[in-house]
């Protein structure tokens, strides 16, 4: 297991072949993970640890063990049986042919696990303790429909990075988090976990000592706009 750090200039000189993205993540559920007893026999880059990681889709018997799939993992330290993780599942993505050309006769594994999920973490927007502020651009471009569909896009997009901060405290270490006003006594409850507290599992709660004061304004960018009076309350 190695990290390598690669410049701009390199990825784009010789960029990699994109098989695939987030849309074709699916969810398996963790049967087994496996370390070397050993101390030194563990292999560890960082914060994490390689281990071999038996797992099957969330979506087919848990009684099947053809649908069972081994793969090894960056995730060991963090997996364990029982939890869920998001993947590729490269034994049956379809890719296309010239995609599929470049990777013939190459090892690949059945399954890369990509992340640890939390599925039993509902309704996080309405319970999240803390917002961002965006640069907010006038005159949204598309019309009708087309316009509908980028701003649904747009708040997709949204609420999946904000997901990934809420789980990730390396990647909200260089964002700014802002206090989220609380409205009433029952969204207090429920933004401090309340009658609707999860299972604890495993989830990387934000504390309030990383959240900044909300002093109020946002910025906004227009063709008028100069950068003095862009911030506006």
């Amino acid at each position: 297991m190695q990290r390598v750090q690669v410049s701009a200039k390199a990825f784009w000189r010789d960029a990699p072949i994109v098989v695939c993205g987030r849309k074709q993540l699916r969810n398996f559920v963790v049967c087994d993970i496996e370390t070397p007893s050993d101390p030194e026999e563990k292999v560890t880059a960082g914060k994490y640890t390689q281990g071999e990681a038996t797992v099957m889709r969330d979506t087919e018997a848990q009684d099947d063990q053809d649908s069972e799939y081994i793969s090894m993992t960056h995730l060991a330290h963090q997996l364990s049986a029982g939890d869920t993780c998001a993947g590729y599942d490269l034994k049956s993505l379809i890719v296309q042919d010239d995609v599929q050309s470049r990777l013939r006769g190459r090892d690949l594994p059945e399954v890369v696990i990509v992340r640890k999920t939390f599925p039993n973490r509902k309704n996080r927007a309405r319970t999240r303790r803390f917002k961002l502020k965006t640069l907010q651009k006038e005159g949204a471009e598309g019309k009708g429909s087309k316009r509908s569909n980028n701003t649904d896009k747009a708040e997709d997009d949204m609420e999946v990075f904000m997901n990934d901060l809420e789980e990730d405290p390396e990647m909200r270490a260089d964002v700014n988090l802002y206090k989220r006003k609380v409205t009433s006594r029952a969204e207090d409850v429920k933004m401090r976990g309340g009658e609707e507290d999860e299972d604890d599992d495993g989830f990387p709660e934000i504390s309030m000592d990383e959240l900044i004061e909300d002093m109020g304004g946002s910025l906004q960018i227009g063709k008028n706009s100069s950068a003095p009076d862009a911030f506006s309350s």
